[in-house]
């Protein structure tokens, strides 16, 4: 790509657009997102709900009758997403465990006994990000949405008003909570956690309207009362709403409206505040935020599209005509403020015949993002390859490949476009890019190979892929990274086992091979002596000949600490530092009943009963509200 400088370009018709929106609005950012809602957004004031019985989980009408619910509004305080699983067919939790550990998270959070951790990948990556402190907490009235308090149980018009405000109401509230302890469905043998959370259409619907709201906010993961982490944002657009499960299948189309709308409303925002580059950024996620939801992307109808060319006639040219209009760009070579061509663009919205078009009028196949982009946590120097594999634009990789695209090409954190497919669960890119000639022995900045990653993101379908393509993979620290960077799963962990993965392996990060993680760990096990402790610096401590087992515990993966038992992890080893496992979950305040079953003196012969990992999970369970 050239380096020279370009010459000055005329103002485009999606700027000239942009400042009409900007010279014609009215209402503030949040109050065009509250236009989404349908029904009031009832809440509990936070001491409310922290003096209430957890063994009665009480529902919207009795909650209403006692005059407890709150309509909030924003001058009241700030407001708490409680966004989580049901724990039965008929009843999100019968016993009010879920409610217990969430009202031990908060009282924790209030009194600083326990801190909201930054991830470990964005510690890694960015430093210490800002998370709220038990004093941003307290400054200010909390109230919370929760779907069984806040949504009507027994009217299903009423209940349908309030799913289709569930946007709105996610814009309003500062705080998104996932409650996702490790806790057993009470018909079914298996454990609820995150990675359950994050299979669910609802689920991946109501992260998107956090992701999408006008107003910025923290997305937070509850493992339990003393387990939180802030989330980063960049995997939520990966994963569609559409590729998630929905008890009732007619769910799906009442989703693929939310997301249109909410994608609508965060392009208009985008240009009445002048951010073309996050306009570009999500226009043309599109086709991934939408996949199997069976509904056409957002098209604002930029003014001034007059093409010269004839979509019967030459209809790839009349496409990237369109493209480059609805995006600003005037020319092939043009790099927007962001570091960004036409291609690098083109390559995540999935258009073979854009991308054919742009190579036939010149445009680089080997192009790269100039510029990293923090908020998706992508790196400079991603070629168009990677991106067309990390947004799972497969045939726009085959157009790339057959216009001689080097396909082992390393960015800014010497990362390929095949560990990118490994990243984003994509398994039909894994293989394109094998059969091209991808290596996957070529390692990442950390040290890690491209199915090293596949772990850490809990890809199951790449890691699937991988192994077939690669019978004689390495399996080497597969399950360490897949809990040290967030992917770690009871299903991940069944896969690695039944892979031949050693579930007692002792960590030993070689400085010749990890050598960023392995100075990481040196510089953050000093802190974390020092007492400033966060995630990464507790896993740093401790990280030397310690097991998956132990790795589990720290990083509040409970669900599959109880898949790793299920499998035979032993629960006698110690790391460096001469701690078991259940010294560990001791010292981060574990829920007791994990710490028992750690504990090498406790009986395990009932365990396999307890946990029964489930491929494909009953269509006969309710999740959320969602029912009809």
């Amino acid at each position: 790509m050239s380096c020279l400088p370009q010459k000055p370009r005329s103002t485009s018709p999606l700027e000239l657009h942009a400042a009409t929106v900007q010279a014609n609005a009215e209402e503030s950012n949040s109050s065009a997102f509250r236009c989404l809602a349908s029904f009031p957004m009832y809440t509990v004031p936070l001491p409310t709900l922290l003096h209430m019985t957890a063994a009665r989980v009480q529902a919207f009408e009795e909650l209403l009758e006692a005059g407890v619910l709150v309509d909030f509004d924003e001058s009241m305080g700030k407001a708490i997403f409680v966004s989580h699983q049901w724990l039965s067919t008929h009843h999100p939790d019968p016993d009010g465990q879920q409610l217990k550990v969430l009202q031990d998270a908060l009282k924790n959070l209030l009194a600083d006994r326990s801190r909201i951790s930054t991830s470990v990948v964005t510690e890694i990556f960015y430093g210490q990000s800002p998370t709220p402190s038990a004093k941003d907490l307290r400054t200010t009235p909390l109230f919370l949405w929760y779907d069984y308090f806040s949504c009507p149980q027994k009217s299903q018009a009423d209940q349908l008003r309030a799913i289709n405000s569930i946007p709105s109401y996610v814009a309003r509230c500062l705080y998104f909570m996932i409650l996702s302890p490790a806790l057993k469905h009470e018909s079914r043998s298996e454990i609820l956690s995150q990675w359950t959370w994050a299979q669910r259409g609802w689920c991946r619907a109501e992260r998107m309207a956090r992701e999408l709201a006008p107003s910025s906010g923290f997305v937070i993961i509850v493992e339990s009362a003393t387990h939180q982490t802030l989330l980063p944002e960049f995997q939520s657009f990966l994963y569609s709403p559409g590729e998630g499960r929905f008890t009732v299948t007619e769910d799906s189309h009442k989703v693929a409206s939310i997301v249109v709308q909410l994608i609508w409303n965060k392009l208009l925002l985008c240009l009445r505040e002048g951010d073309l580059h996050n306009y570009r950024f999500i226009l043309n996620q599109q086709a991934t935020r939408l996949r199997n939801l069976n509904i056409d992307p957002v098209d604002l109808a930029i003014p001034g599209f007059n093409p010269s060319q004839d979509p019967f006639v030459n209809p790839e040219a009349f496409a990237l005509a369109r493209f480059m209009h609805q995006n600003g760009f005037e020319a092939v070579t043009q790099i927007d403020e962001a570091g960004w061509s036409p291609l690098c663009y083109a390559a995540m919205n999935g258009s073979s015949a854009v991308v054919s078009e742009l190579l036939r009028r010149r445009a680089d196949a080997n192009e790269c993002t100039q510029k990293g982009t923090k908020e998706a946590q992508f790196p400079k120097k991603m070629t168009a390859l990677s991106l067309s594999a990390c947004f799972r634009s497969n045939e726009v990789m085959q157009v790339l490949l057959s216009a001689r695209a080097a396909v082992n090409v390393r960015d800014g954190r010497r990362q390929t476009a095949l560990h990118w497919a490994c990243i984003s669960n994509n398994a039909e890119g894994v293989r394109i890019l094998v059969k091209a000639g991808a290596d996957a022995e070529m390692l990442a900045i950390t040290g890690q190979s491209a199915f090293q990653l596949a772990c850490s993101a809990g890809a199951l379908e790449a890691i699937s892929e991988m192994l077939l393509q690669f019978p004689k993979q390495d399996l080497q620290y597969s399950l360490h990274f897949a809990f040290l960077l967030g992917g770690g799963s009871g299903h991940l962990v069944r896969t690695l086992f039944e892979a031949k993965a050693d579930v007692n392996e002792r960590l030993e990060l070689l400085q010749s091979k990890y050598l960023l993680l392995w100075t990481l760990c040196k510089a953050a096990s000093f802190s974390h002596r020092v007492g400033a402790s966060t995630r990464l610096r507790e896993l740093a401590f401790h990280h030397r000949r310690a097991t998956p087992l132990m790795f589990s515990v720290i990083c509040g993966a409970f669900e599959a600490t109880y898949a790793l038992l299920a499998v035979g992890a032993r629960r006698d080893l110690r790391n460096s530092r001469g701690r078991t496992a259940v010294d560990l979950a001791v010292e981060i305040c574990a829920p007791p009943a994990l710490v028992a079953k750690l504990n090498p003196a406790q009986e395990l012969a009932a365990l396999d009963e307890e946990f029964v990992a489930v491929e494909e999970e009953p269509d006969d369970e309710m999740i959320s509200v969602y029912i009809s």
